[in-house]
């Protein structure tokens, strides 16, 4: 997995980092990008995917702090894009499914019961990637159209479009 120094742009020393991940997938299985601090003793990433989950197809936006998560899902086409898009300590997810032509925030200030996920614990270095995982099967196939970086200043950036290249 990369670091988030592996985006496009460099970070002035001392900045805090806005980091936004974009991922187009198609699978069979539940795919997405994970971000996360490195490994510990206990868990600790914010993680969004697009797929199969466990009994039905939907977007998973999960957050985990010392390895106990909460998280939401939204049932939905199987592909799409996700985003994970970091303001600060604050992690805003986003996805915009086939067919859809506007980005939906799976976590929103709008909506007190699935609000973005603040996560000061975690520094500003981070593991970022995709992933591919598998509920009851160990085949699995997961394919990535691109995963962009940019650094966001605003919820607007998180969902501009990004050329692909």
């Amino acid at each position: 997995m990369a670091t988030s120094r592996s985006s496009r742009a460099s970070r002035r020393p001392g900045a805090r980092p806005r980091e936004s991940l974009r991922a187009s997938s198609s699978i069979r299985q539940a795919s997405s990008h994970a971000i996360r601090r490195a490994r510990r003793a206990t868990e600790n990433w914010v993680v969004h995917n697009v797929g199969f989950q466990d009994v039905s197809v939907a977007t998973e936006a999960k957050t985990t702090v010392d390895s106990s998560s909460v998280y939401r899902l939204a049932n939905g086409a199987p592909s799409g894009e996700v985003a994970i898009c970091r303001l600060g300590s604050t992690f805003h997810l986003l996805r915009r499914l086939d067919g859809e032509a506007e980005w939906t925030e799976m976590t929103s200030h709008d909506d007190p019961a699935y609000p973005p996920y603040d996560r000061p614990d975690l520094p500003d270095t981070l593991q970022v990637g995709i992933m591919a995982n598998a509920f009851s099967s160990p085949d699995i196939l997961a394919r990535f159209d691109y995963v962009h970086f940019t650094r966001p200043t605003s919820i607007e950036d998180c969902v501009a479009n990004l050329p692909l290249e």
